[in-house]
């Protein structure tokens, strides 16, 4: 059967805003433009686009004086600007421990203070190739990342990592609308290949759910399964990028496998870290992608609310989702053993105040008569770092 390549689409319902700002001090939710990704640097478009000047050069001479190290430097070519032009030469100071002969990407750009700030990087001709046809982040997204794509994983670290970064900055929809850049084969490969690092992984297992083509679906699922079902002793980064793209692929039926290793899982036996992972695999599909109905998505998030450790993230979740239904059980969660207390009674009393149900209001109310001083303290602190409450019901 074929299977189409999903579609993102970002959920708003009305009040989810109101909930976020609410609920997210003490459990954070947001997803940033690249929820698998690690932090990078800036990329190389991004320090040319704010530089006056950048070149090719080539170190002519080093400084051996005592006092701070310099290198004369011949431009060889222009990227930007024209001062000083190509054979002209420039003073770089603290540029590195270059030989003479190296040749360095050197940009230069306005501190904002009056001084001159240089960044400088060796680079070998192809190194310098690929920085001369970066495309201007004012192209279209979808030209750059396609330019990018072949550039992941590359036998140069630096351009792997420069790569990385520009798809690790881009939001969903425009990842999605470059699939096919994408050489599945490949990604499978560096999945399974433990040189690659770990915490690029949960972005190219995202991708990997991006396929289109039903043989590539296909054994990117299987591969998708085998990493998820290993037996791991240790903190897996980007386990929960994996966890994504299985979802992205075998939908309700990968969902079915998610929460019976890693939901509803028996505590003693289960990794907490695997289970945070999953939760954030939850958050990435409710959020971005169709396929699986909320509802069923609600089901497993509500696995969590009779694990005390989980259960004040699992509330604030379903409380931005609008799982009122979960009424019930979010309650039963104020007085469950082994649960965070001040963490528990934040959750529950802020998806109680957001709920707008008369049932919900009836159970506050009870709550703030038989715990005044713990339903104060939750609300003050909720008023202070939650960015405001929903607007009290008439008592």
């Amino acid at each position: 059967m074929h299977h189409s390549a999903p579609t993102w689409r970002r959920r708003l319902r009305g009040g989810v805003v109101a909930v976020a700002a609410l609920l997210l001090t003490f459990v954070a939710t947001a997803l940033r433009a690249c929820p698998f990704c690690p932090a990078v640097e800036p990329t190389f478009a991004d320090q040319r686009a704010v530089a006056d000047w950048a070149a090719l050069v080539e170190v002519v001479a080093r400084s051996d004086s005592a006092g701070p190290k310099g290198e004369t430097v011949r431009v060889r070519q222009l990227l930007k600007g024209d001062d000083p032009p190509v054979g002209g030469t420039l003073e770089i100071d603290d540029a590195g421990e270059h030989p003479v002969g190296a040749l360095l990407l050197v940009l230069r750009a306005d501190g904002g203070d009056g001084a001159v700030r240089w960044t400088t990087r060796t680079v070998d001709e192809l190194g310098y190739a690929y920085c001369f046809r970066t495309p201007s982040p004012r192209e279209p997204m979808a030209k750059r990342l396609r330019y990018f794509a072949p550039y992941l994983e590359h036998r140069d670290p630096a351009i792997a990592a420069d790569a990385f970064a520009e798809f690790a900055a881009a939001d969903y929809d425009q990842v999605a609308a470059v699939a096919d850049a994408f050489d599945m084969a490949r990604v499978r490969q560096w999945i399974a290949d433990p040189k690659v690092s770990p915490r690029r992984k949960g972005f190219y297992g995202m991708v990997l759910g991006l396929a289109d083509d039903a043989a590539d679906r296909a054994a990117n699922a299987r591969l998708l399964k085998k990493q998820i079902t290993a037996d791991e002793d240790d903190f897996r980064a980007g386990f929960d990028g994996l966890l994504a793209g299985y979802l992205l692929l075998e939908g309700e039926a990968g969902l079915d496998l998610v929460d019976a290793r890693f939901l509803r899982a028996d505590p003693a036996k289960s990794r907490p870290g695997d289970t945070r992972h999953a939760m954030s695999a939850l958050r990435f599909y409710q959020e971005f992608c169709d396929g699986i109905p909320e509802a069923r998505l609600e089901q497993s998030l509500r696995l969590l609310l009779a694990r005390p450790e989980f259960a004040a993230a699992a509330i604030v979740d379903l409380a931005r989702w609008q799982d009122w239904g979960a009424l019930d059980q979010v309650v039963g969660c104020w007085d469950a053993p082994g649960a965070d207390e001040p963490a528990t009674s934040r959750a529950v009393v802020g998806y109680l105040s957001a709920n707008p149900t008369a049932e919900a209001a009836a159970e506050l109310a009870r709550l703030r008569g038989e715990f005044p001083d713990r339903v104060a303290a939750a609300e003050s602190f909720l008023e202070l770092f939650g960015g405001g409450l929903p607007r009290r019901r008439a008592e």
